[in-house]
């Protein structure tokens, strides 16, 4: 199994052609076709990566959280392929794209890490937009939250807010909670503070 690619995968020598740039709240970071010269990772705060539709409607990527990489796709690209967006005060590192590149062609372990990375995104995108089909949201809440479940523990731990989980998975925050309610009147999930449990009998 492939590894995540992490901060401390960045060798000394790329380290110092990395900048930090701060984002208040709501600040556009970069807009869909704007030239593609870094990847990213985002040290604080929270970003949150979309497309527009011509009629202006958005329509949502996925929510970065702290201690994520972004924009793995640019080195495959010269234009930014999303708009990304600041949903609070935020510190990115902004990690260019060339000295980059020329990182992963010496370091091998590097690449594969990347590799990893780039593959653990795909299979996320491909999940949530196979729950997006389900059309009940009690199913797709329930579906969801088994493949988030920390494995032979069957406990979620809830380290986001319940409505950015609403947003990846294409529900109101008020279907959200009432799929989680509903959940829980079956007995299928118990809630306590920041952590979802379920229950093995009924989920087998």
């Amino acid at each position: 199994m492939l590894k995540r690619f992490t901060i401390d995968n960045i060798p000394k020598e790329l380290w110092i052609k990395i900048d930090r740039r701060k984002l208040v709240a709501s600040e556009i970071f970069f807009q869909e076709g704007d030239p593609a010269h870094a990847i990213y990772y985002l040290e604080s705060g929270q970003i949150r990566l979309l497309n527009y539709t011509l009629s202006g409607h958005a329509a949502d990527h996925y929510t970065v959280m702290a201690g994520e990489f972004f924009g793995e796709v640019l080195v495959a690209s010269d234009q930014c392929l999303c708009t990304c967006i600041a949903e609070e005060a935020s510190q990115v590192l902004i990690i260019p794209k060339q000295p980059f590149l020329d990182a992963l062609r010496q370091y091998p372990d590097l690449a594969l890490a990347f590799l990893g990375e780039v593959a653990y995104r795909l299979h996320m995108t491909k999940i949530i937009m196979r729950l997006r089909g389900i059309r009940s949201a009690r199913d797709r809440v329930l579906s969801y939250l088994q493949i988030v479940a920390k494995p032979k523990t069957n406990i979620v731990v809830l380290d986001r807010l319940l409505k950015e989980i609403a947003r990846d998975l294409d529900l109101t925050p008020e279907s959200l909670s009432r799929a989680l309610t509903q959940l829980e009147s079956e007995k299928t999930i118990s809630r306590v503070t920041g952590r979802i449990i379920l229950n093995p009998e009924i989920n087998g």
